[in-house]
């Protein structure tokens, strides 16, 4: 509990060398940092710092930064859930799974605790609360890592448009973060890997065998089709993915966008799959590859055959 403003105690003291900061004597010998300026009306607020001095006088100049640079320095009185569909709705670069994802963090685990807060009121002790909530309904650190994703860049946002002058979430402590077990991952060798293509349906051992041996995601595999694979050349060209609504779309990063060495054993097996009929010019076999002479030639926009099976 604060002490009373009006005791000689709790009166703003002026700080040496430190214009525009003051601190009043708490308790126990503590300081509690307060800092002056003009807004871009030219009225002059106080703000309150959480903090030692070099925090306020952080915060002070940022302050004075905004107000030099015509940006609104006077921190709005706005809850969490207000900003945070302001924030979501600005952020039009996001994939639609990105955002629908960003979005259910929000709803289910953000707001319903902290979505009734002033931005400047939460604090680090509100995240780390926040966090124990998660793990308690047994979520996994990852998945918390996801949660505070959102949460993380909404409160970046409010720092830069001068409403908090910093992220709570930048400040907790390394064991206060959410921790994320590194599993070792599960790698098949050569003799499991024949078992599983050897016990696969003739109509899936196509996609597990590309999939192992092209190491590509499930969406980039389910995005292939035969124009993406070359024989000649011995390359499976990845340049689109399958999305959750069943549409080929590009990758996420221009990274993603690859070739991949086709091996021979695999171009062996898909080239038996595109070419599982009589071949013979201008034939179609029931993959979608049209072959002539023998050699697979791929239609300009078919289905990869483990699709249209319903894989």
């Amino acid at each position: 509990m604060h002490p009373d403003p009006t005791s000689p105690a709790a009166r703003r003291t002026k700080v040496a060398r430190h214009r525009g900061v003051y601190y009043r004597e708490l308790p126990g010998g503590k300081r509690r940092y307060e800092i002056t300026f003009l807004d871009e009306t030219g009225r002059r607020r106080w703000e309150t710092v959480d903090g030692n001095l070099e925090a306020a006088q952080a915060v002070l100049e940022e302050r004075n930064r905004h107000r030099r640079s015509g940006e609104a320095v006077a921190p709005r009185k706005m809850r969490l859930a207000e900003y945070a569909d302001t924030w979501l709705a600005a952020q039009t670069q996001l994939r639609p799974r990105t955002r629908a994802l960003y979005s259910g963090n929000l709803r289910i685990h953000v707001l319903p605790r902290l979505g009734w807060h002033h931005l400047h009121e939460i604090r680090e002790d509100d995240i780390t609360a926040l966090i124990g909530a998660l793990r308690e309904r047994g979520l996994s650190g990852y998945t918390i890592r996801g949660v505070l994703v959102p949460l993380g860049r909404i409160l970046n946002s409010a720092v830069r448009r001068g409403h908090i002058p910093s992220n709570p979430i930048t400040r907790l402590e390394r064991g206060e973060r959410p921790a994320v077990e590194r599993r070792e991952m599960r790698i098949l060798d050569s003799a499991e890997i024949g078992r599983v293509l050897e016990a696969a349906d003739d109509a899936y051992r196509p996609a597990i065998a590309t999939a192992v041996f092209t190491g590509l995601r499930l969406g980039e595999l389910l995005g292939l089709t035969w124009a993406d694979v070359d024989f000649d050349g011995g390359i499976v060209r990845v340049r689109r993915q399958l999305d959750r609504d069943g549409r080929r779309v590009a990758p996420k990063t221009p990274q993603a966008v690859r070739e991949v060495v086709l091996m021979p054993s695999l171009g062996r097996l898909l080239h038996a799959q595109g070419a599982g009929v009589q071949s013979g010019a201008g034939q179609a076999c029931r993959s979608g590859v049209r072959v002539s002479g023998g050699d697979a030639v791929a239609l300009p926009e078919p289905l990869p055959a483990w699709s249209r099976r319903g894989a």
